[in-house]
């Protein structure tokens, strides 16, 4: 990608962290790895490469900082199993 490309991504809704809205027809804009504007009447430069996401719902500057990096799922199936075989549903 080009130091001054903007990247226009689509998606059927945007969620605005400040007004706390769920507003239709989300566009943000990204240039340079940054967050330059996001909304619904955001005007899409022509030269911009867009991306339609179709029916997302597009978050922009949250990120999923949740993960388990040490967990080890190896017997993760057979333990959950084990633990639901156990449940008394009586």
């Amino acid at each position: 990608m080009a130091a001054d490309q903007i990247i226009a991504l689509k998606g059927a809704r945007l969620f605005d962290g400040k007004s706390r809205a769920l507003i239709q027809n989300g566009v943000v804009l990204v240039q340079n790895d940054k967050i330059v504007d996001a909304g619904a009447n955001v005007a899409v430069p022509p030269d911009a490469q867009v991306i339609d996401l179709g029916d997302a719902t597009l978050s922009p500057g949250f990120m999923d900082a949740h993960t388990h990096l040490t967990l080890d799922y190896t017997n993760y199936q057979a333990t959950r199993f084990e633990g639901a075989a156990n449940l008394d549903l009586g």
